[in-house]
């Protein structure tokens, strides 16, 4: 009785392991510093944010998917003020879909991450033709 339920926790842990293995996540502060982030998408920054900005991130704070499904947004914390990446997938036809952690959605058609450490938010595209709310 006791192996059957570790074998159970075990592969409980392994599923939980992989669905999060296969979701993009946002960049961390040291992956933007090596500037090491996910080329499948194109990643934008509000007007006025310098590359020093960027490479001065110091904690993932906020991870959103605005616009029906259409970029994600990545919220750092900086030694001034905070900053946002954004990032649309280089693929019109695909949707950003949230994979791991824990999301809610508002009327606004933006989804939020809810997990205390955003890094778990793991979202991932879905690239199948006519599933696009909102064609860019």
């Amino acid at each position: 009785m006791i192996m059957v339920n570790r074998s159970c926790i075990l592969l409980l842990l392994l599923v939980s392991c992989i669905s999060t293995a296969f979701s993009d996540t946002c960049p961390t502060p040291d992956s933007l510093r090596d500037r090491k982030i996910p080329g499948q998408y194109e990643w934008t920054v509000q007007e006025g944010v310098t590359l020093d900005n960027i490479l001065g991130a110091r904690r993932l704070y906020a991870v959103r998917i605005y616009n029906f499904d259409e970029y994600v947004s990545c919220h750092y914390t900086t030694g001034k003020w905070p900053v946002k990446l954004d990032g649309k997938p280089l693929n019109n036809k695909c949707r950003l879909l949230p994979e791991s952690g824990e999301w809610t959605g508002t009327d606004s058609g933006t989804l939020v991450c809810r997990e205390k450490d955003p890094a778990k938010c793991g979202f991932r595209l879905d690239c199948d033709q006519g599933t696009r709310k909102n064609p860019g």
